[in-house]
């Protein structure tokens, strides 16, 4: 037995090593250790070297946040239901459910603008198709040769491009 001071003053608790304290909390000693890692649990090492937890009358096997843990040590990894526990619950499935409706409504919009989106395409299709049947019909006039223009034009040979003479090696440049 020993004291540690809380924020409402000192507090008497006890100091477990592990299999005691996962009795004592209701969960598997792999998940007391997980929670004296991430410090969830008060604890620590003795002189011995042996981890031991510290533990008060009012500690229960919740994490900081209030949530029970899932891994209680239990058949299934099902906690054992309180009243807290089953308003807390509770809260839970409303939330769930309230998620669980959003995300049906968004997936119904997100079908009916994809049905539209295929819609629009179809008529693109049906137009494309339209005016490739046309096509023939709208083909470019051939050129008629226009009696009016001369002979042609004498063809200008290309200007003639003046072969500088030989380069000075790279390595002479300075």
């Amino acid at each position: 037995m020993g004291y540690r001071r809380d924020t409402g003053g000192y507090r008497v608790v006890r100091r477990l090593d592990i299999p005691a304290a996962a009795a004592a909390l209701g969960l598997s000693e792999t998940a007391v250790r997980r929670r004296l890692q991430r410090r969830g649990l008060a604890g620590g090492k003795d002189e011995a070297g042996r981890w031991y937890v510290e533990l008060a009358d009012g500690d229960t096997g919740r994490d900081t946040d209030g949530v029970p843990s899932v891994d209680r040590g239990t058949p299934g990894g099902i906690p054992p239901a309180s009243a807290g526990d089953t308003a807390l619950y509770e809260r839970l499935i409303e939330g769930k459910d309230a998620e669980l409706a959003r995300l049906a409504d968004e997936l119904e919009r997100t079908h009916a603008a994809l049905r539209r989106a295929q819609e629009a395409e179809g008529e693109q299709r049906r137009i494309i198709a339209g005016l490739m049947a046309r096509l023939p019909e709208l083909a470019a006039p051939t050129p008629r040769p226009d009696a009016t223009a001369g002979p042609p034009a004498e063809a200008v040979p290309p200007p003639v491009a003046e072969v500088p003479g030989p380069r000075k090696p790279w390595w002479r440049f300075w």
